[in-house]
């Protein structure tokens, strides 16, 4: 299992408020999650990192960055 979140969800949730919550859920705390976001500014990546997710994906993305970064999450965990 992992969890793929977009960040802009909507104006009163993001993707980490939401990973925060899933990661509360009993058995879901070690669940690898991976970040899809626009934000790609110098930066970005490091703060979703450090919010709680294991790997991050810029938009536009390709199916090979999106599949190497299900497959380095998983690797983590």
């Amino acid at each position: 299992d992992v969890f793929l979140l977009d960040i802009n969800l909507s104006e009163e949730r993001t993707g980490t408020d939401l990973l925060h919550l899933l990661r509360n859920q009993k058995g879901m705390a070690n669940t690898p999650a991976v970040a899809l976001t626009a934000y790609a500014m110098p930066g970005d990546r490091e703060d979703f990192l450090e919010a709680g997710f294991d790997q991050y994906v810029s938009k536009p993305f390709t199916r090979a960055d999106l599949t190497e970064a299900i497959e380095d999450a998983l690797d983590a965990r």
